[in-house]
């Protein structure tokens, strides 16, 4: 995979804040990528997966988020606006986003650690739920193995 467009490595140190800030705790292999490539426009970028519908659907990637000072494509700033207007639970952190308005979100609770999930904005309940949420992988390796 080529990224470009990526901000600035991170040190663990602003990783482990932005953790704290954020009061999630990122599985080992997302850590793992933002410390190499803090965000990024993926080549390839296009995933499959099934949708909520239990149909065969895709997207694509168009900006993986960073940790940075800046506001477009801000991993923190993403997280905060979707959680407080309720649009997002909290356990999902917007990791990346599609050209469609949608999020690839990664989930840092307990139950299902690590799972990557598709946040379709086109049948988002009132507040927050798994309505409109559809797993995409397992783990952000595999999702990461699923781009073509």
């Amino acid at each position: 995979m080529i990224l470009e467009e990526s901000e600035r490595l991170l040190t663990p140190e602003e990783l482990v804040a932005a953790e704290q800030r954020l009061k999630v705790v990122f599985p080992t292999d997302f850590r793992e990528f933002l410390l190499k490539h803090n965000g990024g426009r993926p080549t390839p970028n296009k995933f499959d997966f099934i949708d909520t519908n239990g149909e065969s659907s895709n997207s694509q990637i168009d900006f993986f988020f960073a940790i940075f000072e800046g506001h477009i494509d801000n991993l923190e700033i993403e997280y905060r606006a979707r959680v407080e207007e309720d649009r997002l639970l909290p356990h999902f952190v917007p990791i990346a986003n599609d050209p469609f308005g949608n999020l690839i979100c990664l989930s840092v609770r307990s139950e299902d650690l690590g799972k990557v999930y598709f946040w379709d904005h086109e049948i988002e309940p009132e507040t927050a739920g798994y309505e409109n949420m559809s797993l995409i992988a397992d783990s952000f390796t595999e999702f990461l193995g699923k781009l073509t």
